[in-house]
């Protein structure tokens, strides 16, 4: 049995000029994709030259919408099942059996 905790302002997607915002829709365009092109509205009337604190202080004050966590626990159904999580252990070959887990049972809770 495992126990993650994820704070739900991870959530958020990037600030919409930063460079992984930048990034993402660079990705989009070359790879076909479409992808959203309006804001979260946690952006919307932030300072866009608010700094890495502030925007952290925001974070911090933000909760997570009814619909939001209801697309987010139907994403985490597809990891049910045997799935490899060959990225999550440590010296270990992609191939070994022993990087898959059976999940049975998601919980997410608020």
């Amino acid at each position: 049995m495992y126990t993650y905790f994820l704070p739900t302002y991870t959530l958020i997607p990037p600030k919409p000029e930063a460079g992984l915002s930048r990034g993402m829709r660079s990705w989009a365009e070359v790879s076909n994709v479409p992808l959203e092109n309006n804001a979260h509205p946690f952006w919307e009337g932030a300072d866009a030259s608010g700094t890495p604190q502030e925007d952290l202080e925001r974070k911090r004050k933000w909760r997570l919408d009814a619909d939001t966590l209801a697309k987010f626990r139907n994403a985490t159904t597809m990891y049910l099942g045997s799935h490899n999580f060959h990225n999550f252990t440590v010296g270990r070959e992609f191939a070994d059996r022993s990087n898959h887990r059976f999940m049975k049972r998601i919980e997410v809770r608020n």
